[in-house]
């Protein structure tokens, strides 16, 4: 149950964007649990590929992380 007092929410989603640019493996870490579940299932519907990471001209995997944060007015 989110608190209703709880006007902003945080949290940091890791995930790894494998050589053909699909994600994989999202962990998503803050304080509020529901939160956190909702940006990792956003994350794997998202309907675009990520581009890989390319070394020597080569699509190689990478880990990504990024800030994800909602204010409630």
């Amino acid at each position: 149950n989110v608190d209703e007092n709880q006007k902003f929410v945080q949290t940091e989603i890791d995930f790894i964007v494998d050589k053909s640019g699909e994600i994989t493996q999202v962990n998503a870490v803050g304080d509020n649990s529901i939160f956190n579940r909702q940006a990792e299932i956003a994350m794997y519907l998202l309907p675009n590929k990520f581009s890989p990471a390319i070394i020597d001209k080569n699509p190689v995997r990478y880990r990504f992380k990024m800030p994800l944060s909602m204010r409630f007015d």
